[in-house]
């Protein structure tokens, strides 16, 4: 997966896809400006409705090896609006 850095920070030969979700969830969430709070990053094999808590409120979740990405818009501390 290649890095997508919109302020324009050079991807790392180290970068992995979960490191570049994260980037991108903690810039969407507001926390790459300096301000609001960043998510989770999550993984797993399985849909994660209902079984999968997104304790911030604001999560990414990568189903493998499907390649599937999810971003939950349910409420914090809930399993159910993963989408």
């Amino acid at each position: 997966m290649p890095a997508y850095y919109p302020e324009g920070d050079v991807p790392k030969p180290w970068d992995n896809e979960l490191r570049t979700l994260q980037k991108i969830l903690s810039l969407t969430s507001g926390g790459g400006g300096g301000g609001g709070g960043g998510g989770a990053v999550l993984s797993g094999t399985a849909d994660p409705e209902g079984s999968v808590l997104c304790a911030s409120g604001s999560c990414v979740y990568v189903q493998k090896p499907a390649g599937l990405l999810w971003t939950y818009a349910g409420i914090a501390g809930g399993t159910t609006g993963w989408a």
